[in-house]
């Protein structure tokens, strides 16, 4: 007898007396083992080793052991997985297609990667399935019904909306008890079996794990987890997933020779390989499924907070590229119109490269720095071709337009679906012009200098949708002059819809208001834009998962000015600029047309504070609460109803009173 089925046998033997000694033996109960291989594309390695080492390496081992075990099943997800296969390893990715069509292979998840899902916009959260499921069927003659997302921090409430629509009905996710063993107090999140639901009322079954997503099917961890998940739901069938991950690996010979050992156990509970969706149809059919929790909100992980702002530079190039492809995507559709031919051949594998680097460790700032110039070649290589694409199909439209006329026509493009009235920025100008609108009227510009070059900023009015708008860009002998309703005194700025005032003791928001009222919307005593430096202090830095976690020390409130002073002053903007000292030197501006900018560029922390503090500027706006509920678009595909006691919310786009009731969103 082999020292392996020794130890295996002594192991089982143990879990077996250990159990009885604590009462946990019993008899009933169903185990669905599910053979697993979490497989960072790229995290603390490149991508390039996931390439031709992990998922080669974990794949043949894989598909070894399902031949000496025929009853063995393995579940993967990740297109992106599957087709670095296929391109580099044609030989394990013919031996998959084998294993899939003789049902040993289970392929779940239908995204392209294992991805954020609080970070992408919509659209994207969408391609990843759309992607995905389509290769899938292409390539093995299936479609995917269980989302697979064990290692993601934190799930958005759109989720159970796109997965319906999708063709997800299932969901695995297993990071929900983290903030468990990590806040202090815990805030426990109290399911391992509900109905997740959409804004819309969208439902997926969910199962997140009672215990981890990288098991080693140790007998009394399985009778110990079914214990709580018949204690809790009063269902005595249990889902789990074993394997090495991370790295890849997957199931060990020894793992599955302990299954085979316990299906053959006297009175041990039922254990058998399934498939994931399997288990959730099992789930699905009882009387007691009717009966879950319904969790109708967004899933958050409480404790990898500090992952919506970790390396902003991978964030802005996402969002910038994601924007890029849908604007190319809408133009090179309109253009068709006057022959243009749609560039799809070269749009999916740009969309493929963007939906790789949205893989939750990637986007999330949470790799190493190698991983990160990988990305800011791909990003780079996307705006270069994606530029390229969508100055072709808008070339395409302008040359139908009829651009006849005095000067030079200026085509303002409008990629919304809305009518707009936007800032918009021309480069190389003649030495004195005028621009006219279509009715022949002068438009105020401004010259700003930006970047060491002289630029003409205006206002584009009622661009239609999806479609432009022509100014006229003529040579004028002397350089107009205009009178607008911007008017600045003092540090008091206002135009016809609001008016500011900036403190010029602190620089913060002395006072916000609609023209012509006389209540602020600040709050009394409270200003706004007031900036803060919080210490972020890891325990045991450079431990602590600084990269995914935020502890927040002591805060340093900025409310000292050195100096707050307007130095922009036109007919389209103002801008003031406020100098405030922590550490180095920092300074921001206010600008009445456009954002708030902030330059921070300190490598010192001050006196008085930690050198393994990092410090965290946050901008502080306090508004009066609406005594009715707010509508708040998300910035990913969705507009929520937020009640008016709702305090913190992490969204990116707009905010307004609704003046309706909420739709049952969770105010907690």
């Amino acid at each position: 007898m082999s020292k392996r089925r020794i130890c295996v046998q002594i192991l089982l033997l143990s879990a077996i007396l250990s159990c009885m000694a604590t009462n946990l033996f019993s008899q009933e109960g169903e185990i669905y083992l599910v053979g697993h291989a979490h497989i960072d594309p790229s995290w603390l390695w490149p991508r390039s080793e996931t390439i031709h080492e992990v998922c080669p390496l974990t794949f043949r081992s894989v598909m070894r052991i399902m031949g000496e075990h025929p009853d063995f099943i393995f579940a993967q997800s990740a297109a992106q997985l599957y087709k670095w296969m296929q391109t580099y390893y044609p030989e394990v990715f013919q031996g998959i297609k084998e294993k899939v069509a003789s049902g040993q292979w289970e392929i779940v998840g239908g995204q392209w990667v294992e991805h954020n899902t609080n970070i992408p916009n919509g659209e994207s959260l969408v391609r990843q399935h759309l992607y995905a499921k389509r290769f899938f069927k292409d390539n093995f003659g299936v479609d995917v019904h269980v989302g697979w997302l064990p290692d993601v921090f934190g799930f958005n409430w759109n989720m159970p909306q796109i997965y319906r629509k999708c063709g997800i009905d299932y969901f695995v996710t297993h990071k929900l008890k983290w903030q468990v063993e990590r806040n202090n107090p815990p805030v426990p999140f109290p399911y391992h079996l509900f109905w997740w639901q959409a804004s819309d009322g969208s439902r997926v079954l969910a199962f997140h794990t009672v215990g981890d997503y990288n098991q080693e099917v140790i007998p009394d961890e399985m009778l110990q987890e079914l214990a709580e998940l018949k204690a809790k739901h009063g269902v005595d069938k249990l889902l789990i997933l074993f394997g090495q991950g991370d790295h890849g690996g997957g199931p060990m010979p020894e793992m599955v020779n302990r299954a085979t050992e316990l299906m053959h156990m006297p009175g041990f509970p039922k254990v058998r390989f399934s498939k994931a969706q399997a288990y959730f149809e099992t789930i699905k059919a009882l009387p007691a499924s009717a009966g879950f929790p319904v969790v109708n909100d967004e899933l958050y992980v409480k404790t990898h907070r500090g992952t919506f702002t970790t390396d902003s530079q991978v964030k802005r190039d996402n969002r910038r590229c994601e924007v890029l492809l849908m604007n190319t995507e809408k133009f090179a559709a309109v253009a068709t119109e006057f022959g243009h031919s749609y560039p799809q051949a070269a749009l999916q594998p740009m969309w493929e490269k963007l939906l790789f680097g949205q893989v939750h460790d990637n986007i999330d700032g949470s790799a190493v720095g190698e991983v990160y110039r990988d990305a800011a070649t791909d990003y780079a290589d996307l705006k270069i071709e994606g530029g390229k694409l969508l100055d072709a199909a808008l070339a395409s439209i302008a040359h139908r337009a009829n651009t006849e006329g005095e000067g030079r026509a200026l085509l303002i493009f409008n990629p919304s679906t809305w009518v707009r009235t936007d800032l918009v920025t021309l480069a190389a100008l003649p030495a004195s012009f005028e621009i006219v609108d279509p009715a022949g009227r002068l438009v105020p510009y401004q010259i700003i200098n930006e970047d060491g070059a002289d630029k003409a900023i205006f206002f584009a009015e009622e661009v239609p949708g999806l479609g432009f708008k022509e100014y006229r860009l003529a040579a004028s002998p002397n350089k107009p002059e205009f009178q607008t309703d911007l008017v600045v005194s003092g540090l008091k700025l206002a135009n016809r819809a609001i008016e500011i005032e900036v403190d010029e003791n602190t620089g913060n928001l002395k006072s916000l208001k609609k023209k012509g009222s006389e209540e602020s919307f600040l709050p009394d005593n409270l200003e706004g834009n007031a900036l803060e430096v919080w210490e972020d202090r890891p325990p045991d830095a450079p431990g602590g998962e600084p990269a995914w976690n935020i502890y927040l020390g002591d805060v340093h409130k900025l409310d000292k000015a050195e100096s707050v002073k307007v130095i922009e002053q036109g007919p389209v903007r103002a801008v003031v600029r406020v100098k405030k000292q922590f550490g180095k030197s920092h300074s921001y501006r206010i600008s009445f047309s456009t954002a708030m900018r902030i330059a921070w560029t300190s490598n010192s922390a001050p006196t008085g504070t930690s050198t393994t503090a990092l410090p965290r500027l946050l901008s502080r706006f306090g508004f009066r609460a609406p005594s009715q509920p707010t509508r708040f678009r998300s910035g990913r595909s969705s507009a929520l109803t937020i009640p008016s006691k709702k305090t913190r919310i992490p969204g990116s786009r707009s905010l307004r009173a609704a003046g309706r009731s909420p739709t049952g969103r969770n105010s907690s």
